[in-house]
C-alpha cells in the first residue's frame, strides 16, 4: 500500500501486480464493496482467538488505507491515471472470466473503478470513456452480481458527475452533457431487465436532482424513457412512465423546442402499449397537457421554432405550413393514431 501510494506515478503496467495483490488481501479479509466503491468487512470471526480478533479490529483501518490509495489517484498525471484504470479493467476482465464459469467473482476492481472515477471528476473527459466502456461490458454479463455492480457503478458515476461543479457550468456545456449521459443511454441495449430497471430508476433520480440543467441532454433522456416494448415487464414500464410524467409535469418549459416532437411521440408510445391500460389512459391525458402547453406558449414557441426544422416531419399537402403548426400536427397525428386503438377504453377516451 505504501509503495503504490508513494510511487503510483511511475508504476505503469506494474499496477496490475499491485492491484492483484490488494484484491487478494481484500478477499482474505472478507472485504466487500459498499456505497461509493469503498470496501467494508462483511465476515465475522469464527473464533475468539486474539489474532483473529485483532485482525477484525484492524479491518476498518485497512479499508480506509485502501480507499486512500485510490483517492490519491487525483494527484496522478493523466498518463499514470490511464495506467491505473487499464490495470483495474484488466483485473476486472479476469474476474468476469471466472464468473462465466459460475464461480463467485471478485468485485474489487469494479468497486475501485467507481472510487477512482469519483475522485477524478475534475478531469472527467480524460477517464470517462475507458472507464464507462468497461462498466457497460460488465452490465452485459450473465452473472447477476457482476451486472449489479456494473450498473451500480455507472448510475452512481452519472449522478455524481451531473452534480459536480465544473469550471464551465454543465447547463451551458452541450458536449459534456452528451458525454455524461451517453453510458446511461447505452444501457438501453442491455437485454437484462434488472439493468434496465436500475437505469430508469437512475433517470428518475437524475430528473429530480438535475432536471433543470439538462438543456442539451433531453434527447438522450427521452430516448431512454421511450425504449421499451410489450415484452418488458409491467414494473419496468411503470417506472419509465413515472419518468415521463415528471418530464411533462415539471420540465416542458426547460426543454428545447426541437425535443417537443420526441416528447409527444414518447407519450404516444405509452398510450399504445398493451401492458397497462391505466398507463395508456394516463398517457393520453399527458398528451392533452402537452397540448395545453403548446396553446399557452404559442408566442414563445413560434419565435423559437425556426432553426433545425429537420425534427418536424413532412405531412401531405403542408408544403408551406408554418413550423409551429407542424408541431401541432405532430401532436394531432399521434392522437389520431390512438383514436383507432383496438381497446375501446382508449379509443373512446376522446369522446369524453
Amino acid at each position: 500500500l505504501h509503495l503504490a501510494h508513494c510511487h503510483g506515478g511511475i508504476l505503469g503496467s506494474s499496477w496490475h501486480i499491485v492491484l492483484a495483490t490488494l484484491q487478494h488481501l481484500a478477499w482474505i479479509l472478507g472485504l466487500k464493496p459498499s456505497t461509493g466503491g469503498s470496501l467494508q468487512a462483511t465476515q465475522k470471526p469464527m473464533t475468539d482467538t486474539n489474532s483473529i480478533t485483532q485482525v477484525m479490529t484492524d479491518l476498518p483501518v485497512l479499508s480506509t488505507m485502501l480507499s486512500q490509495l485510490f483517492e490519491s489517484s487525483q494527484y496522478l498525471d493523466d498518463v499514470a491515471l490511464h495506467h491505473l484504470i487499464d490495470a483495474l479493467c484488466k483485473l476486472s476482465h479476469e474476474a468476469m472470466e471466472l464468473a462465466y464459469n459460475n464461480r463467485e467473482p471478485s468485485l474489487f476492481a469494479v468497486a475501485k473503478l467507481l472510487e477512482t472515477g469519483l475522485v477524478n471528476l475534475n478531469r472527467i473527459e480524460v477517464l470517462w470513456r475507458p472507464l464507462t466502456n468497461h462498466l457497460l461490458e460488465i452490465c452485459q454479463h450473465p452473472h447477476i452480481r457482476m451486472r449489479e455492480w456494473g450498473v451500480e457503478a455507472i448510475t452512481y458515476l452519472v449522478k455524481s458527475a451531473l452534480q459536480y461543479k465544473y469550471e464551465v457550468p454543465l447547463k451551458e456545456n452541450m458536449k459534456l452533457q452528451t458525454l455524461l449521459l451517453g453510458p446511461l443511454s447505452e444501457l438501453s441495449s442491455v437485454p437484462h431487465g434488472d439493468v434496465r430497471q436500475r437505469q430508469l430508476e437512475c433517470v428518475l433520480q437524475v430528473l429530480n436532482g438535475a432536471g433543470e440543467i439538462l438543456t442539451h441532454g433531453w434527447p438522450l433522456i427521452l430516448g431512454i424513457i421511450g425504449t421499451f416494448n410489450d415484452h418488458h415487464g409491467e414494473q419496468l414500464i411503470r417506472i419509465a412512465f413515472q419518468c415521463l410524467q415528471l418530464v411533462v409535469t415539471d420540465f416542458l418549459p426547460a426543454m428545447p423546442w426541437r425535443c417537443l416532437p420526441l416528447c409527444v411521440n414518447t407519450a404516444a408510445k405509452f398510450g399504445s402499449q398493451m401492458q397497462e391500460l391505466n398507463i395508456s389512459l394516463t398517457a393520453v391525458g399527458l398528451m392533452w397537457n402537452i397540448s395545453d402547453y403548446f396553446n399557452q406558449n404559442q408566442d414563445k414557441l413560434s419565435q423559437n421554432v425556426g432553426d433545425d426544422i429537420s425534427v418536424l416531419p413532412d405531412f401531405p399537402h403542408t408544403l408551406n405550413m408554418p413550423h409551429f403548426d407542424k408541431l401541432w400536427m405532430v401532436l394531432y397525428a399521434r392522437l389520431g393514431d390512438l383514436c383507432v386503438d383496438s381497446r375501446p377504453a382508449v379509443s373512446c377516451y376522446f369522446l369524453i
